[in-house]
């Protein structure tokens, strides 16, 4: 990976935009899940972008579609993981799903800042402090 796009985010953007932006072109039934709809890829991408504006660069571990049509970007590392889900459907909101091997939890509409400090948790082993909602 070139070191100037590590440092400035274009490296998830460049692989994790690129796989979000696949998805939409897929053709029903080649993948797993149903093709998302535009309001999960602006809001998959949305994020994408302001994680990349905090200067984080690591690319998701995976990016599918689930049956729903949801867009999930998905970050692991050992026991942990933390995926962002982008729903299609217009009533649903955006949430931020984490776990290990023993506890779980949801966010629902996560800022960048918050997704970033989850990811940490899971790259780096940096347990993220508690912080209100806006």
């Amino acid at each position: 990976m070139p070191e100037n796009a590590q440092s400035t985010g274009n490296w998830l953007l460049v692989e994790s935009g690129t796989a979000v932006t696949r998805l939409m072109d897929a053709r029903d039934g080649v993948s797993d899940g149903a093709r998302p709809g535009g309001r999960a890829q602006v809001a998959a991408h949305q994020m994408l972008l302001g994680l990349a504006s905090l200067n984080f660069s690591i690319a998701a571990t995976d990016v599918h579609a689930d049956p729903d049509g949801a867009i999930r970007l998905l970050w692991t590392r050992d026991d942990r993981s933390v995926e962002l889900v982008f729903p299609t459907i217009e009533d649903e909101a955006s949430y931020l799903y984490h776990s290990d091997e023993h506890n779980y939890g949801v966010e629902e509409n996560p800022s960048p800042e918050r997704a970033l400090k989850w990811i940490n948790w899971v790259l780096n082993d940096v347990l993220p402090g508690r912080i209100c909602a806006a």
